[in-house]
């Protein structure tokens, strides 16, 4: 079998390395991408979504030219990752807090008594009976 004369110009447009093969064991086309040392990487299976032979066509041609990350400008490419690590900072910085909102709304009535007790604001409630030490009344 062999591929349509357009397509194949449109894939080599794209990068000399490219190419379109028959694989008859698979009976499905296989675009690949030459290495050195006459090797080839597969890098697509052409067929359907239900595992059904389909020719090659544009939209194969535009998935590679979308996933090609060395035609992005490295400006982008940094903009992107900046915004994207960015973003996950942020992500952090609110688990953190919700954690720390979750933690003390378990123990609010532990922190409410011991802010009370060292601001002297009240008086936290006692497990014992409290002994004065200053005595009233007559000392003999």
């Amino acid at each position: 079998m062999e591929p349509s004369k357009e397509f194949m110009k449109k894939l080599k447009s794209l990068d000399n390395r490219l190419d379109l093969v028959w694989r008859g064991q698979l009976e499905r086309w296989v675009i690949v991408y030459k290495i050195p040392y006459k090797r080839t990487v597969n890098l697509m299976l052409l067929q359907e979504e239900d595992g059904s032979y389909r020719p090659p066509n544009d939209n194969d041609l535009a998935i590679l030219h979308n996933s090609d990350m060395s035609r992005e400008m490295n400006k982008n490419k940094f903009r992107d990752v900046a915004e994207y690590m960015l973003s996950e900072r942020e992500k952090d910085e609110k688990k953190a807090k919700s954690n720390i909102r979750d933690w003390t709304k378990d123990n609010k009535i532990q922190l409410v008594n011991a802010f009370a007790k060292v601001y002297g604001m009240s008086k936290s409630n006692s497990a014992f009976r409290r002994i004065s030490l200053n005595a009233r009344g007559k000392v003999y």
